[in-house]
């Protein structure tokens, strides 16, 4: 019986960390907004002695594809739905359209040749467990309850880790304290 308490407090010692990081990440997500700094220059990856393939004056008429050609592609695909967010980015030392419609679907699209990428949204039950993951799912309530439960947590990890070490401190001070038996004073 002593050993399975044994496993149970290491073990339980170990996952604390991942508890502790899985609360806290709850957290920036919830709250992303008030983690903000000011944004931090962007180093672009580039080839090697090579101009950048996207600057402050490209000109974006130059490539193959336009974007008004992607969007047509988007709307081959999807038929006619709100399009969430449209990009034009240096991705893997190359130009690629990225669009995005609100319910996750995704178009990417090489802008010099024009092959594309389709990749679908989350599931609804991977959307549901993400949602109840945030509190998003009962709004802002929700993600305060979230908030509160997580910081719960992690102070009940942080203090079972205390009060799991906080005896053993003391027996090992205690007993660099004491003298050797038959010297006492």
């Amino acid at each position: 019986m002593m050993k399975f308490r044994q496993w149970h407090i290491w073990l339980g010692v170990a996952v604390s960390l991942f508890v502790v990081l899985v609360c806290g990440s709850g957290i920036y997500l919830n709250h992303q907004n008030l983690f903000a700094t000011e944004a931090a220059p962007i180093k672009a990856r580039t080839r090697p002695n090579a101009a950048p393939l996207l600057t402050t004056k490209t000109v974006l008429d130059s490539h193959p594809v336009s974007f008004q050609q992607v969007l047509g592609r988007a709307a081959e695909r999807w038929g006619d739905v709100a399009i969430e967010n449209m990009q034009l980015k240096n991705e893997d030392e190359m130009m690629v359209y990225k669009v995005k419609a609100g319910d996750g679907r995704e178009i990417i699209v090489n802008a010099r040749t024009g092959a594309f990428i389709e990749k679908t949204g989350p599931n609804k039950l991977g959307r549901i467990i993400k949602e109840l993951h945030t509190g998003k799912i009962v709004g802002g309530a929700g993600k305060l309850l979230v908030d509160f439960t997580s910081l719960t947590i992690v102070g009940l990890t942080v203090t079972g880790v205390y009060l799991w070490a906080a005896p053993k401190w003391r027996k090992r001070k205690a007993g660099q304290r004491q003298p050797p038996p038959g010297q006492e004073e």
